[in-house]
This record gives C-alpha cells, sequence and structure tokens, in this order.
C-alpha cells in the first residue's frame, strides 16, 4: 500500500502493535534508538521513529483501553485496508 506525502493518521492495528512493542521492552521505549530499531526492521512500514515515538508518548500515558475507546467513537480505521473493525 501506497501512503501520500499528507500524514496519514495511525490505525488501530498499528497502535496496537506499538503497544505489543513497547510493552516488551518497557525500558527501551522511552528511547529514539530503540523505534529507531523498529524503522529499520520496517515492522511498521511507511512510518518513521519519531513519529512512532510520539504516537507511543502521547497514548501511553491514556493507557490501551482508553485509547481503543477514543479510537471507536471516533471511526479511527482499523487498518490500511479495512476502515471499520471487520
Amino acid at each position: 500500500m501506497e501512503f501520500s506525502e499528507q500524514k496519514v493518521a495511525y490505525t488501530i492495528t498499528e497502535t496496537l502493535k506499538i503497544f505489543e512493542l513497547a510493552m516488551a521492552n518497557p525500558q527501551s521505549a522511552r528511547g529514539s534508538t530503540f523505534w529507531q530499531k523498529i524503522e529499520r526492521e520496517g515492522i511498521l512500514p511507511k512510518r518513521t521513529a519519531e513519529s512512532m515515538r510520539n504516537h507511543w508518548k502521547m497514548n501511553e500515558k491514556r493507557g490501551l483501553e482508553n485509547y481503543l475507546r477514543s479510537a471507536i467513537n471516533d471511526k479511527t480505521r482499523f487498518s490500511h485496508a479495512f476502515k471499520e473493525i471487520p
């Protein structure tokens, strides 16, 4: 899937993956080196290390449950392939 140069909002599945990675590596997730490694490995294609780190920092405080509640209320895309939760 190709992304345009415009900002593309994170999907629910991308955010779940970010939570999974960060929670498995709680000490490393605070630093930029960890997210640079994730970017190099291409785990979340087309996402920069800085963007993933900022997304994590913004949602870490809210928690996964609160993120999911607001994502469903805001009709956040489930994935790049599916707009709504299948």
